[in-house]
């Protein structure tokens, strides 16, 4: 915990404390003041009682109420001695309590914090890094008095798809910060909506084999279909990336007690165990080598389908497949 939020744990505890603190005080003075009227109101009918059945001549009146007096201050004494023991015991304990609580409060704060600089500091990495090669690039051919046209065009080229590259990295940065909750909720046919997105792939990536495999009595959910298309689109885009030409991408769907899991399947390289548990950060890349064209993505479409899982109120996972090769992705969707 930093600096920052170490001292507002600090003055969050301390808040609570002297805010449970002064309702023990409240609380202690309101019954102090009750108890003590009993106790006088006690030790008089005590007193009047004892006259009455020994008689006044018998007692004297001055030295009945002199003890009376004594044995009522005593037991206020200890009243108050129990009172300030009950509240250092209840506000020591609170203390701990609060400071329990005020940590607990301020936990979500501090990871959101830290999530916001992690994702500050990436995004600020990786539009450092385009923005530096093109700003070299420029000042190097600046530099070439003896730079030709068909240079020019090279370049040009070059810092056109470093722009273009930007560009798709802002769109995802966008979808990120934008992406909090979903549009309407409706009735999609599952079947229908995987073929649509399995044809236009099929025309992008001709070399590779889309299989649609859809459990029959699946084929319907209220969902929203824009966000679970996307979802499925950057599974099959990553799918694709990693398993190269040829490689055969499964799409499925299947009802499960009260969820439908939707999976996305190739059969390609696979994945270790220490890069399968953070392809869903954002910002993380595995070995270029692992991919099909030797290039790497922006590292954010996986962290967008989780986040859009999230915001269809499900969950997205990945598994190896068997002996290693290939990787699959479910979504589980629950059936409203």
């Amino acid at each position: 915990m930093n600096k920052l939020f170490s001292t507002a744990l600090v003055r969050m505890t301390v808040l609570y404390v002297v805010i449970l603190a002064f309702v023990c005080v409240l609380f202690s003075s309101f019954i102090y003041r009750t108890a003590s009227t009993e106790i006088d109101r006690t030790s008089r009918r005590q007193v009047v009682g004892f006259r009455n059945m020994i008689g006044r001549f018998v007692v004297d009146e001055n030295e009945s109420e002199r003890l009376r007096e004594a044995e009522s201050s005593d037991a206020k004494r200890h009243l108050r001695v129990n009172l300030l023991l009950v509240n250092l015991i209840v506000i020591g304990g609170g203390a701990v309590m609060c400071y329990f609580f005020a940590k607990k409060t301020l936990e979500p704060l501090e990871e959101g914090v830290r999530a916001q600089e992690r994702f500050t500091s990436d995004a600020s990495h990786e539009l450092r890094t385009p923005l530096a090669s093109m700003k070299t690039e420029i000042e190097v051919a600046l530099r070439d008095s003896n730079l030709t046209i068909e240079e020019s065009k090279d370049l040009l080229k070059s810092n056109l798809e470093e722009v273009n590259s930007l560009h798709i990295m802002t769109e995802n940065l966008l979808s990120l910060a934008r992406q909090q909750e979903v549009g309407e909720i409706k009735m999609t046919d599952i079947s229908r909506l995987l073929k649509s997105i399995a044809k236009k792939h099929e025309a992008r990536f001709r070399k590779a084999s889309i299989k649609i495999v859809v459990e029959s009595g699946t084929t319907k959910l209220r969902t929203n279909a824009d966000a679970l298309g996307q979802i499925v689109t950057i599974l099959i885009d990553n799918a694709l990336k990693y398993a190269g030409d040829g490689a055969t991408v499964t799409i499925g769907a299947v009802h499960k007690e009260e969820f439908v899991i939707v999976s996305v399947r190739d059969n390609g390289r696979g994945l270790s165990d220490e890069e399968m548990s953070h392809i869903f950060k954002r910002f993380y890349k595995v070995d270029a080598s692992r991919t099909s064209s030797g290039s790497l993505g922006h590292g954010l479409g996986l962290a967008i389908a989780k986040q859009l899982s999230t915001a269809l109120k499900g969950d997205i996972s990945a598994i190896s497949g068997a002996d290693g090769k290939g990787v699959e992705f479910r979504l589980q969707l629950p059936i409203v």
